[in-house]
């Protein structure tokens, strides 16, 4: 359910390396039964790599688009210490439990966003059709109209009209280019919006939660395999997104570097959630980091999965009162100067 060509790419490959299959073996037979045929090219062109005499991780690095840096450092990693097979469980594992929370937060959003756009689109079929068709007995009452019909019959004047609907979405796709463009020029301003995604009510959070779970997974997995602390703080920083974030974990790195235990260094630098602090500081204290990374790992997504069920049970209730209060702002704006007709006569 949560699998992208790498990811099944990496599961296979990890069943067959365990088998005892060798490599150039296990490639070719992925190559030949992979469906996506640019995937089955990219297969192609590591396999002719590996057969010059290239290394697995250096074969994989030169595809980025499929392969990423922390994948082809846990590859490399897995070709110095002899754990190539453990290293293949490890990637699909960490893209599959990736994924996973992505969707949990999409499937989320999935309902409420549908919801609100077919209140959207009822109101404004309702106001565009009802209210049009009213705006001359509505116009017999002068100054007389109640407020509420003011509204309504100015909204459907504006809404009736044919550069309305190209007004509006010319000006969200400009609005939406226009920022996409800033951000990616100005690190200042990029830095500022994802601090600022931390803290948008009910998405904040789990957008947070998601950062920390992705880093504490990958800081696990590149301490299990053999990587030294701070090349896995350095993995960890590669895979964020979040430029905040990132920033903040290069802020532990330097501690770590500079003598800090990294339960100093998070408590400095990152604002992670208490229990994972406190297992990080059994980790260190008994020498079993990796260990309690990955549990730290499995606690987070759970955190994820309610924190994403928390939303939807806070927004749908919110977006159906919202509907409601249309609905009856426009029946209210609708029916009242009908009533007022009818008592004057």
């Amino acid at each position: 359910m949560f699998n992208t060509p790498t990811t099944m790419f990496f599961r296979r490959l990890h069943v067959l390396t365990a088998a005892g299959v060798t490599i150039h073996v296990a490639l070719e037979h992925l190559e030949k039964t992979e469906v996506d045929p640019v995937f089955r090219q990219t297969l192609e062109d590591c396999l002719q790599d590996l057969m010059a005499g290239h290394s697995i991780s250096a074969c994989f690095a030169r595809h980025p688009r499929y392969f990423s840096t922390l994948a082809t450092e846990l590859i490399s990693t897995g070709e110095r210490t002899g754990g190539l097979v453990t290293v293949f469980d490890y990637i699909a594992t960490y893209q599959e439990r990736h994924i996973k929370r992505i969707h949990q937060v999409v499937a989320a959003l999935i309902y409420p966003t549908l919801l609100f756009l077919v209140m959207l689109g009822v109101t404004w079929l309702y106001v565009y059709i009802l209210a049009g068709k009213n705006s001359v007995l509505f116009a017999n009452l002068g100054e007389a109209t109640p407020w509420p019909t003011r509204v309504l019959t100015s909204a459907a004047s504006v809404m009736g009209s044919p550069k309305f609907l190209v007004l509006t979405c010319g000006g969200f796709l400009l609005i939406f280019f226009v920022v996409r463009r800033a951000l990616t020029d100005n690190l200042h301003l990029r830095r500022w919006a994802h601090r600022m995604s931390f803290r948008i009510p009910l998405l904040g959070p789990v957008f947070l939660q998601i950062e920390t779970a992705r880093m504490v997974d990958v800081l696990a997995s590149t301490l299990t395999v053999g990587l030294p602390l701070t090349e896995a703080l350095r993995c960890a920083r590669k895979v964020c997104q979040n430029v905040y974030f990132k920033e903040a974990l290069s802020g532990v790195s330097q501690a770590v570097i500079q003598g800090e235990s990294l339960t100093d260094a998070f408590d400095a630098n990152l604002k992670l959630p208490t229990y994972v602090l406190a297992l990080v500081e059994v980790g260190e204290a008994a020498g079993v980091m990796e260990e309690v990374l990955g549990r730290a790992s499995v606690m987070l997504d759970g955190e994820v999965e309610d924190a994403s069920d928390r939303m939807v049970q806070i927004l749908e209730p919110l977006l159906l009162s919202l509907g409601g209060f249309a609905a009856a702002f426009v029946a209210v704006a609708t029916f009242l100067p009908i009533i007022r007709l009818m008592t004057t006569f």
